[in-house]
C-alpha cells in the first residue's frame, strides 16, 4: 500500500500532489467553447479525502502525517483549495445520488469498490424529499488493496505478475463469500426487489 508504519510514504504524497495539480489545471483551464470561460471555477471544485484513506492508518484512524497530504493539496491548487474529509455514510450517499436514477431508488443498490474498503448502500424514496433515506450498512468488506496485500504475502518474487494473477484467480471464491456473507446480514441489501447493482470505484472504471 501507500503507508509505512501508519504514515503516507513520501513518494505517495508526491504522486498525489502531482495528480491533484494536473487535474485542477485541466478543470480550470478547459474553456467552454460558447463563452470562452473556464468550464469550472475554483469555487465549484472540491478536493475530498475518501473514507478509505481516513481509516487506513493505525487503529482505523487517518494516517499520522495526514496534514502533509492536506498541505500538498493546498500547494497543488495554488492555495485555492483545502482538503476536505468525508465519512463513509456521506460518501456513499453522494455516490448513490449521483449514480442511481431517482426512479430506480427502490429497485437498485450501489457497490463502491475502493482501494481501502468496499462500501454498499441503497436509497429509500419517499413522498417528500425531506424524508428520503440513505441507507449505508456498516459492511466489513476489504477493498482491492487488502486483497492485493494478501496475495503479495504469498509471492516470493513481487514482480512475478503471472503468479500474482494465478493467486488472484484462486481468491475469487473467497471474495464472493465475503460479499455474500456481508450482504446477507442486511435485509435492505439482500432484498430481492433490488435487481440492479450499480458499481462505482476504480475497478469498474478500468473495466
Amino acid at each position: 500500500g501507500n503507508l509505512d508504519d501508519g504514515k503516507l510514504r513520501a513518494d505517495a504524497l508526491d504522486e498525489a500532489e502531482a495528480a491533484v495539480k494536473d487535474f485542477f489545471r485541466v478543470l480550470t483551464q478547459t474553456e467552454d467553447p460558447k463563452t470562452g470561460r473556464p468550464k469550472l471555477v475554483p469555487g465549484n471544485i472540491w478536493v475530498v479525502a475518501s473514507s478509505g484513506l481516513l481509516t487506513s492508518g493505525p487503529e482505523k484512524a487517518k494516517p499520522t502525517n495526514f496534514a502533509e497530504l492536506a498541505a500538498a493539496v493546498k500547494r497543488a491548487t495554488g492555495g485555492a483549495k483545502e482538503l476536505l474529509e468525508i465519512d463513509q455514510k456521506r460518501e456513499v450517499e453522494l455516490l448513490m445520488r449521483g449514480a442511481i436514477p431517482r426512479d430506480q431508488w427502490d429497485h437498485a443498490m450501489i457497490v463502491d469498490v475502493g482501494n481501502g474498503n468496499t462500501k454498499c448502500g441503497y436509497m429509500q424514496s419517499a413522498n417528500s424529499p425531506q424524508v428520503e433515506k440513505a441507507n449505508v450498512p456498516a459492511t466489513n468488506l476489504r477493498g482491492t488493496g487488502g486483497y492485493r496485500d494478501e496475495i503479495a504475502k504469498k509471492l516470493k518474487d513481487p514482480s512475478d505478475f503471472k503468479r500474482f494473477c494465478s493467486e488472484a484467480r484462486s481468491m475469487r471464491d473467497q471474495v464472493k463469500k465475503d460479499v455474500e456473507d456481508q450482504i446477507s446480514r442486511f435485509p435492505g441489501l439482500s432484498n430481492r426487489s433490488r435487481k440492479r447493482v450499480y458499481l462505482s470505484g476504480g475497478s469498474p472504471y478500468v473495466i
